[in-house]
């Protein structure tokens, strides 16, 4: 974007691994390896996309800039417990000549469990 360093990378991804059926989870301790089911399901999917873009940077060191990213994931729900996901935000170094080596930032994140697993421990 406007001569600015950036990067986009798609990702998928297909397993045929067998896992607990989270519509038949009849065990659940509050942790997430201990999920007991009563039958498997084969196979599963998930995609992905990560995009990062710099706003600003330094004509001396592009890695010196500011820059937004982003994560989107989405899975089958299935034996995957989580449905999808998105982690987003800002970060840079700082505009100071004397502290170039400080470095902030501020993210927001987001995830949604898979239904069937809602359903499940109903």
């Amino acid at each position: 974007m406007l001569g600015l360093n950036g990067s986009h990378t798609f990702r998928g991804e297909y397993s045929n691994a067998n896992g607990i059926n989270l519509s038949s989870v009849n065990e659940f301790n509050g942790n997430i390896r201990s999920i007991n089911g009563s039958t498997t399901k084969n196979g599963y999917y998930f995609a992905s996309y990560l995009m990062t873009q710099n706003i600003y940077q330094s004509t001396v060191d592009p890695e010196k800039s500011w820059r937004l990213f982003a994560l989107y994931t989405i899975s089958d729900g299935n034996p995957t417990p989580i449905k999808w996901s998105m982690f987003s935000g800002l970060a840079g170094n700082n505009l100071v000549l004397s502290r170039e080596e400080d470095r902030w930032g501020i993210g927001f994140y987001h995830y949604g469990v898979s239904q069937q697993l809602l359903t499940s421990l109903q």
